[in-house]
């Protein structure tokens, strides 16, 4: 066996801990530590080298943080046996992302005595420390956190909690970085403890378990998963895997009725008539009053209102708040983070300028343009021409047929709403997203092709009509029990459209539809789904709830998430995953690949002539697996899980667990795996290992090849001249019928058969010691 032996382990701290890293690969992985008893730095080494067979480890550097103490042990109602939960070094793995390593451990809160958690962001480069908070509670003990981020400064750490009134449960927080400054919104329990907890396995230390874990979901980075430890029943832990999601930002709010004026340098006021109003500095207030106006803020934080006419206002610099109101007015914010609207009524022109702003076109057909700076545009009624210039924008045509949207420089998003009309997305558009965004109810969108070729979402009212390719397309219907249907899209050019059912018990069907070119994604969100694929390949991820998924043809992806869901591949070569809960997968007809995953599932290859050669891995839990038609792999994982190979050639691996293997029809290679296993071959010519375990093993009715392995083990040859060897154990071995070889080898064996089928210096040719996982 080889080893590694790490010499001088207090120069590289106390238990340290690698980083996660979904970046690029290097050579360099650094590891991180905190002092069990307290201090006031953290310590780092590098392994240098990672993945190369002489990999080193770097001098250590030391990083200097606030002062922390130790945690208290930890309170429980209705014990004087409060939870021994660990000290304070760092207990799960470190998160790098970008040039910031973020750890966590559980310290003492100074102002309260209770246990509670210190988090840090060191950058990478210097071992300098960013920044670092302290999650407490005033009543609550707060225990063994991990911490996960993303590359959008989101920040989730999970971790345990309980107090003289609360027993051991689950807890997050989430957290949000702005200009390097992270802020976390208060904690929320995940999974409430119902009982106390006391196992002290005969040492006296009533020791809560190490178990925490919290990850970014690799295909998903708004999507975070935690894993934390609650006690299920009297003196009894379990596991709650809770998934997290980041939604997007909400949207900003339309510009909405002026407050009242608050102090300023300078009224103005014009009457009737066309009035020029102009002011130097000062935060000033201007009313054209009627008449065709024009009114010039100058400096400061201005207010313009145009009131009848077709007024012209300028913010010029400073935060300026102009509306037009009536008439068809020009309105420009100038520099500054300004709020302009053109007011309830006439076609205005609203300009932002320099400057974050907030624009709103009114009731006529009106012209907006965000300039520079990440704007948000409303367009309001009537068929509006929304510009974002430069900048990260934001554009909504809202209410009125005919708008047209241009995102200009930046990373620009369009918004359309169930109501908002008949809107276009063309070739100038530029814009880099657009989001259809249900309501909380319930919402109906046909997703369907015109004559051009241009993909079209509708409500059964107004259309969304998007002209441009290369532009990533999302539904998200949001809370409520909806329908969105696929029709035919093989037109579209380039697409890639996302649709989210978001709460509720939804209806996503693309039954039948054509896709062409365009890269479907549906997600069932919350709720008890059901999702049917197209003739094409597509991935559809259930979500929470017990989700009914259909593949259709085309080689799909299909992963079940949270819930007992059932899930079809159908036609094509299809990937399921039936993930948390449990489930039933059947692959259908092709070549497909079923992992059970958590869960105690059902997997079937599928039936049929044309079933395929399929991959089934049951994972964890007591896992049920057929194979069908053709030429399949089984894997049960861990767990007592039941394998049937059904026809064709099949490799049959129990893997942990007791498990029942079947080979049924065809010549199938059996293998029990870890634990006391069941091997059967039936017809064919079968090859058999029980491996590991107390086995037991029955021949079929053609010439078998048996090996018991380790255990003590019961193997039959049945029909046929068989090959029966014991391996290491106490075994008893019968060739039965035919003109058997057999062998007991290491143990006190029971051989049964004539003096002339014994040899116990027979052995198996390598190929098939190789093909039994025995060589």
């Amino acid at each position: 066996a080889n080893a590694t032996l790490i010499e001088n382990q207090v120069a590289i701290g106390f238990s340290p801990h690698p980083a996660v890293d979904f970046g690029p690969s290097d050579a360099r992985a650094p590891l991180l530590s905190a002092d069990p008893g307290g201090g006031s730095t953290l310590i780092r080494t590098d392994v240098l080298g990672a993945g190369a067979a002489n990999a080193t480890l770097s001098a250590s550097t030391t990083i200097n943080v606030p002062a922390y103490t130790p945690p208290p042990f930890g309170r429980q109602p209705g014990l004087n046996d409060n939870l021994d939960i660990g000290d304070s070094r760092i207990g799960v793995y470190v998160y790098e992302e970008g040039s910031s390593l973020w750890a966590v451990h559980t310290v003492t809160d100074p102002a309260t005595g209770n246990a509670a958690i210190r988090w840090y962001e060191i950058d990478e480069p210097t071992n300098t420390l960013l920044q670092t908070g302290l999650i407490s509670d005033p009543d609550l003990d707060l225990y063994y956190p991990s911490i996960a981020v993303n590359a959008n400064g989101d920040v989730v750490i999970g971790f345990s909690g309980s107090s003289d009134t609360q027993y051991v449960s689950t807890y997050a927080v989430v957290g949000s970085t702005t200009a390097g400054v992270t802020t976390f919104a208060p904690m929320v329990m995940l999974q409430p403890g119902v009982a106390e907890y006391y196992v002290d396995f005969g040492t006296g230390r009533n020791r809560w378990g190490d178990y925490s874990a919290t990850v970014v979901d690799p295909t998903d980075p708004t999507v975070f998963w935690t894993f934390q430890e609650f006690v299920s029943a009297t003196d009894v832990w379990a596991v709650q895997i809770t998934e997290i999601r980041i939604g997007k930002p909400a949207p900003p709010t339309p510009p909405g009725p002026p407050a009242p004026p608050p102090t300023q340098n300078d009224t103005l006021i014009g009457d009737d008539g066309d009035d020029t109003l102009i002011a130097t500095g000062g935060a000033d207030w201007f009313d054209g009053g009627l008449g065709d106006d024009s009114a010039d803020g100058g400096a400061d934080d201005d207010t313009l209102f145009g009131s009848g006419g077709s007024d012209t206002l300028l913010g010029s610099t400073g935060d300026d708040y102009l509306d037009g109101q009536g008439g068809s007015d020009v309105v420009d914010g100038g520099e500054g983070d300004d709020t302009v609207s053109g007011g309830a009524s006439g076609n205005d022109r609203v300009v932002g300028g320099l400057g974050d702003d907030l624009l709103g076109g009114g009731a006529g057909n009106d012209t907006l343009e965000g300039g520079d700076g990440n704007d948000s545009l409303f367009g309001a009624g009537g068929g509006d021409s929304l510009d974002g210039g430069a900048g990260d924008d934001y554009l909504k045509g809202q209410g009125g047929d005919g708008d047209t949207l241009v995102g200009g420089d930046g990373r620009d998003i369009f918004v359309w709403n169930p109501g908002n009309g008949d809107d276009v997305v063309d070739q100038s558009s530029t814009v880099d997203e657009v989001l259809v965004s249900g309501t909380t109810g319930a919402n109906f969108f046909l997703v369907s092709q015109d004559a051009a070729g241009q993909l079209q979402v509708s409500d059964g009212v107004g259309t969304l009509t998007v002209a441009t390719s290369f532009v990533p397309v999302e539904i998200d219907a949001r809370a409520g029990d909806d329908v969105i249907q696929i029709l035919d899209v093989n037109m579209t050019s380039n697409m890639l459209l996302t649709i989210n059912g978001g709460g509720g018990d939804d209806l996503i069907d693309a039954s039948g539809a054509d896709l062409g070119s365009l890269l479907l994604t549906m997600d069932g969100g919350y709720g008890s789904d059901t999702i049917n694929g197209s003739t094409d390949a597509e991935t559809i991820q259930g979500g929470a709830g017990a989700d009914v998924l259909s593949g259709q043809e085309g080689d799909d992806s299909l992963n079940g998430n949270d819930g007992n869901d059932t899930i079809y591949g159908n036609a094509g070569n299809d990937t399921l995953a039936g993930s948390f809960g449990h489930d039933l997968l059947d692959g259908g007809d092709g070549d497909d690949s079923l992992l059970g995953q958590f869960g105690n599932d059902t997997l079937s290859g599928g039936a049929g002539s044309a079933g395929g050669n399929d991959t089934l891995s049951g994972g964890l839990d007591n896992d049920y697996l057929f194979g069908g038609v053709d030429q399949d792999e089984l894997d049960g994982g861990d767990g007592n899980d039941y394998l049937s190979g059904q026809g064709g050639h099949d490799t049959i691996r129990g893997g942990d667990g007791d498990d029942t293997l079947l080979g049924s029809v065809g010549d199938d290679i059996l293998i029990g795996g870890d634990g006391n296993d069941w091997l059967d071959g039936a017809a064919g010519w079968n090859m058999y290992n029980g491996a590991d375990g107390d086995d037991t093993v029955i021949g079929g009715f053609d010439d078998e090849t048996i090996l018991g392995g380790d255990g003590n083990d019961y193997l039959f040859g049945n029909v046929g001249n068989d090959v029966v060897l014991g391996g290491d154990g106490d075994d008893w071995v019968d060739g039965q019928s035919g003109s058997d070889t057999i062998a007991g080898h290491q143990g006190s064996d029971t051989l049964v058969g004539a003096a002339s089928e014994i040899d116990e210096s027979f052995t198996l040719p390598d190929e098939i010691l190789d093909a039994l996982d025995a060589a």
